[in-house]
């Protein structure tokens, strides 16, 4: 009886053993066609088309056809949204979300299209330079006031110093006394657009104290009160601040009408200061103002 129930177990054994063995390579078989499948899909991509996506792993992929490939080499990774990854926009939402009324906590600034601006502030502990992705450059903090970052986040690399630069390229600068020109006429197209929009013919009030002392040197009460009227018509949204789109077609305007027409290529990097891709009414009066040029 023992003897038996021996042999049962051991022919038990063995046929499970053979199933076993029959399974293994079915199990690979499939595990190839997995990969044969990846690789066929990963094959008929075009990674020059298609628009980037961001990944799980919160890094911008060129399209989706990068994104499966990192995919079909075994990165666990998957796409999170179309377009680039808003790291700088996620961090700031968070925290937003988890501000308390205790000491100050950072809030990143972010440009638009997601990456972090130039210049970070963290109340009043002062200000620093840092690059898109977030990470504070070195010796650029300051105490008061912001610091000139535009220097540490040109994409190009300096020309040597040595290099020849033709006279012909050299006017080609905009300077103090340009600017101051190019300004003048440009006020000009806005006193234009003011007169023809009947604001001109509004009743306006002396200016208080703090508007008259926040004017340059040499500016009118006439050219604030234009240069507020331009700022409020072009704020669309009405936050007191112009973003990308609302500045857009100034920008095409001074390119291509308002002299000397150097000044106007540079125009927009010139009057925002912090290089965050938005103006704010301090920056904008700034951008207009003889004591800033000079």
């Amino acid at each position: 009886m023992y003897i038996s129930s021996f042999i049962v177990v051991w022919l038990w054994a063995i046929v499970a053993e053979l199933g076993l063995a029959a399974n293994v390579p079915a199990r690979r078989e499939r595990h190839e066609l997995t990969i044969s499948e990846c690789a066929a899909r990963g094959g008929e991509c075009d990674e020059t088309k298609g628009r980037p996506v961001c990944g799980t792993d919160d890094q911008t992929y060129p399209s989706r056809c990068h994104l499966l490939r990192a995919q079909c080499s075994g990165y666990q990774v998957s796409l999170k949204y179309r377009g680039h990854c808003k790291a700088c926009k996620d961090a700031r939402d968070y925290a937003l979300k988890h501000r308390s009324h205790g000491p100050p906590k950072f809030i990143p600034r972010c440009k638009s299209d997601g990456t972090y601006a130039a210049v970070q502030c963290l109340g009043d502990m002062g200000c620093w330079c840092s690059d898109i992705t977030g990470k504070p450059i070195e010796n650029t903090s300051v105490r008061n006031g912001k610091p000139k970052c535009r220097e540490y986040t040109k994409a190009n690399i300096r020309r040597s110093p040595s290099r020849h630069v033709s006279p012909s390229r050299l006017r080609r600068t905009c300077t103090a006394v340009d600017r101051a020109a190019f300004n003048a006429n440009l006020i000009k197209v806005f006193q234009s657009e003011f007169m023809r929009a009947g604001a001109g013919q509004q009743k306006r009030g002396p200016q208080s104290g703090n508007a008259a002392g926040a004017m340059g040197a040499g500016e009118s009460q006439n050219d604030r009160a234009v240069l507020d009227w331009k700022f409020t018509y072009l704020d669309v949204n009405a936050n007191e601040m112009l973003d990308k789109t609302e500045f857009r077609e100034l920008k095409k305007l001074v390119k291509r009408a308002v002299k000397p027409r150097r000044c106007g290529r540079a125009f927009g990097k010139f009057c925002d200061l912090d290089d965050d891709d938005r103006l704010t009414l301090t920056e904008w009066n700034d951008c207009f103002s003889k004591d800033q040029i000079n």
